[in-house]
C-alpha cells in the first residue's frame, strides 16, 4: 500500500524540521518515543534504532537518513522493518518564504506477513486500498498542522 500527500505549513522551515528529528520525533510518530539508539548518528546523517513492541519480546528496526539539510530544502528517509513487513517513508520540506514550508511526504508499505496481507485484502474488499491511502494522508496532515500550529511563529 502507498500514500502520500503534500501541504502548506504555516511555520519556518527550521520550526518544521525539528518535529523529524531525534528528541521532538515521537511527537508525530508515537511508536518512536522509545526508539533506542543502535548504530550512527543522525546528526552526521544516518543511525539505526530498535524500536521495542508492546509485548516487549520484539522489536522493530529504523532506520532513518537525513538526505538533505539545506537552509531552504530538507529530506528525511526512514525505513522501518520487523512484524511480518517493511515501510520506506519519504518527508521533504522546501522553504516557501520566511514563515512558510511547503511539506510532501510519501510512504510505501510491503507487507511479507500472510496473516497482514490476508487482512489488508479483507479490509480493501471493504474499502478500497485508494480510500485507504486518501484517509491516512489527511490524517497525517492533520496531524503535522496541528502539531506546527502548537509553535509560535518565528519572530515572536
Amino acid at each position: 500500500m502507498k500514500w502520500s500527500g503534500e501541504t502548506v505549513l504555516d511555520r519556518n522551515i527550521e520550526q518544521v524540521w525539528s518535529l523529524f528529528l531525534p528528541g521532538k520525533r515521537h511527537i508525530l510518530f508515537p511508536d518512536q518515543e522509545n526508539a533506542k539508539l543502535v548504530s550512527g548518528d543522525e546528526q552526521m546523517g544516518k543511525a539505526v534504532y530498535r524500536i521495542p513492541v508492546e509485548d516487549g519480546r520484539r522489536s522493530l528496526k529504523l532506520e532513518s537518513e537525513i538526505l538533505t539539510d539545506e537552509a531552504d530544502k530538507k529530506m528525511l528517509k526512514q525505513t522501518e522493518s520487523g512484524g511480518g513487513g517493511t515501510a520506506v517513508s519519504t518527508y521533504g520540506l522546501e522553504k516557501s518564504d520566511e514563515n512558510r514550508t511547503n511539506f510532501v511526504f510519501a510512504v510505501g508499505e510491503e507487507n511479507s506477513n500472510k496473516v497482514v496481507q490476508g487482512m489488508l485484502e479483507s479490509l480493501e474488499k471493504v474499502i478500497s486500498s485508494e480510500e485507504i491511502s486518501e484517509s491516512s494522508s489527511r490524517e497525517f496532515i492533520r496531524k503535522i498542522r496541528k502539531e506546527t500550529l502548537k509553535m509560535p511563529p518565528k519572530g515572536v
